[in-house]
Formats: C-alpha cells, sequence, structure tokens
C-alpha cells in the first residue's frame, strides 16, 4: 500500500459523509425505521475487530496490531447517542523504544440513513481521548509513561441487519491526534450490533 493510500481515504470519508449530511434523511420510509427502532427506547451494544492504517511517521517506529473496540449507543430523537473505546497495541520496531497500548475513549453523535430494510448508512462524529500508555523500557528509565491527547474521528458505518435485533457492520473513519507531532490515521472496523429496547426510566431522562 503507497503512502498516499490513508490520504486518499481520509480525503474520501470526508467527502462521502459531507454529501450524505446534505442528503435527505428519510430515504427509507419513516414507518419502516421506527418500527425497527422506535424513537428514545432503544439501545444498542456493538464490538468490532478493527484494522488500522497507521499514521506515516508513527508507522516507522510502531506497528499496529491486535486492535478491537465497541460502542453503545441510544436512539435519541433524529440521531443516536454514541459511547465507546477502540484499542490497539502498538510493536515497536526497534528495541530502542518502548511498545505501546492506545485506547480512543470517545463520544459522539450518528445520524443514520435508512437505505432499506437490511441498509443503513450512518455518518458519525466522534471526539474525545486518545491513551497512549508506554510501556517500561531499560533505555527509558524503565517506567511506563501515559500521555492523553484529544482527538477527533469523523465516521461512516454500514450496517446489514439480519433481524431487528442483529446486525452486522463496517465502520470506515480517519481518527486525528492533536499531538505536538499531528497523527493521522485511518480505521476499517467491522463487528456485530445488538439491539435491546432500553429501560423505562432510561427513556423516561431522556424524552
Amino acid at each position: 500500500m503507497s503512502s498516499s493510500t490513508p490520504n486518499i481515504v481520509f480525503r474520501f470519508c470526508i467527502i462521502f459523509i459531507a454529501v450524505l449530511s446534505l442528503a435527505p434523511v428519510e430515504l427509507y420510509s419513516q414507518q419502516e425505521s421506527s418500527s425497527r427502532h422506535n424513537k428514545s427506547s432503544t439501545f444498542a451494544i456493538s464490538v468490532h475487530y478493527l484494522h488500522i492504517i497507521p499514521d506515516k511517521e508513527l508507522d516507522k517506529t510502531w506497528n499496529a496490531n491486535l486492535s478491537f473496540g465497541g460502542f453503545v449507543k441510544h436512539n435519541y430523537y433524529d440521531g443516536n447517542l454514541i459511547a465507546g473505546i477502540d484499542f490497539a497495541k502498538y510493536n515497536n520496531r526497534y528495541s530502542t523504544e518502548p511498545s505501546f497500548f492506545s485506547l480512543y475513549t470517545y463520544i459522539g453523535w450518528e445520524c443514520p440513513f435508512y437505505v432499506s430494510r437490511q441498509l443503513t448508512i450512518s455518518p458519525a462524529l466522534t471526539f474525545g481521548l486518545w491513551n497512549m500508555q508506554f510501556e517500561a523500557h531499560p533505555l527509558k528509565d524503565n517506567e511506563s509513561v501515559l500521555e492523553m491527547e484529544f482527538a477527533i474521528s469523523p465516521w461512516v458505518t454500514a450496517n446489514f441487519n439480519f433481524t431487528d435485533e442483529i446486525s452486522s457492520y463496517f465502520r470506515f473513519n480517519p481518527l486525528m491526534v492533536f499531538t505536538k507531532k499531528y497523527i493521522n490515521e485511518f480505521h476499517i472496523a467491522a463487528g456485530i450490533q445488538y439491539y435491546f429496547t432500553a429501560p423505562k426510566f432510561v427513556s423516561d431522562v431522556l424524552k
């Protein structure tokens, strides 16, 4: 994969999100979409495998692997509130540098577009903290170091609905981390999502 590929995919994702944001929300009938997920009444919990196309500079020193994540969301008016985490292990390419774990903890907003009964396309915007836990290293005072940076990530998710309760999904999103040296990764996630009715007191609070 050429070094320009992440930038091309990143730009395509941004353009795609912008186009979807300008499109009519009701691509599928309101009756069908509301019967699937009644507003302010449904939770979803998701888990996914995560493939990372790394930042070009970061990739010179660390190799990203063992990546996964998950999130929960709740219907709220015309979209979904989201909260989640993405975890990754970055192994050092050189013995002079420590390996580290990253944890992106985020909240966000998702706006679903009901293309058909089986397919939903959902652009979203999330923001949160990108936590880096560096492992102890004999050349770095042999102490672990924790760093936290602000990050933002727009995404597009394609949901393939098997039933009213279960769907699979593919997610495409750049991750922009505002460190001293700007980090720009691209993530591709594949996972499964389960919907269930929210407890009444939660629905009452969110009304």
